[in-house]
């Protein structure tokens, strides 16, 4: 089903999940916390988030529940559009795009996003958002960071976990990823370029760590986006 709707209830949390296939979701009602290496956002009604093919990503719904209408990305030039760029949108009419989604869904998307506003993520709460934005900085140390914070390597791996679904090594190299999937998906540099340029030690790193996320290797993993 390329088009459906779910519903979240108040203290709700989807663990850390990523989808095969790149997908736009609009808030109808309510509002929630998404987390991912793309840092933290608030999104809520009328927002629209594009996820990337293979995005890894977290939901909180600690506040409120929320209703939401899931648009898969099945178009080939949509779906590289979706492996190109996580983004939070504010759509200028979210009921036209409802309605429109139901029958013309890839057209729903174009034009939603042809208006739509980006979103800016939310400002850091506290120590845990600091470190989250520290960590998608390259050549921090983990341990060094949380003494910075005043607190123990293992107290920072502990909170970081349960806040964001995953340990702060995981979530370094999960923005690395996310850098080479974008990469890979322009199709301009080599295999081993992009391995390079995104900080893996060697290819058969990259390879090793792509083939991990999505079960494909980079090559066919580029032959997908093309």
């Amino acid at each position: 089903m390329s088009v459906y709707e779910t519903q979240h209830a108040r203290g709700d949390c989807i663990a850390a999940h990523r989808h095969e296939l790149g997908y736009a979701a609009l808030v109808l009602d309510g509002a929630y916390d998404e987390l991912s290496a793309d840092g933290v956002w608030r999104v809520e009604a009328g927002d629209m988030v594009l996820h990337p093919s293979f995005h890894l990503h977290l939901n909180r719904f600690e506040q409120g529940g929320a209703r939401v209408l899931n648009v898969a990305l099945p178009h080939p030039l949509l779906r590289k559009l979706a492996a190109r760029k996580y983004a939070v949108l504010r759509v200028r009419d979210p009921d036209r795009f409802a309605r429109k989604a139901e029958t013309q869904e890839i057209d729903a998307v174009g034009e939603a996003l042809d208006d739509a506003a980006p979103c800016a993520p939310s400002a850091p709460r506290d120590w845990l958002d600091r470190l989250a934005a520290e960590l998608r900085e390259p050549h921090h140390r983990v341990g060094a960071l949380a003494r910075e914070h005043g607190v123990s390597p293992e107290h920072a791996a502990r909170a970081f976990a349960k806040r964001f679904g995953m340990s702060p090594a995981r979530y370094r190299a999960e923005h690395r990823l996310q850098g080479a999937l974008r990469a890979l998906a322009d199709g301009v540099l080599s295999l081993a370029q992009i391995a390079a340029r995104a900080g893996y030690a060697d290819q058969a790193h990259f390879t090793r760590d792509v083939a991990f996320a999505t079960g494909v290797s980079p090559a066919r993993l580029r032959a997908a986006f093309a």
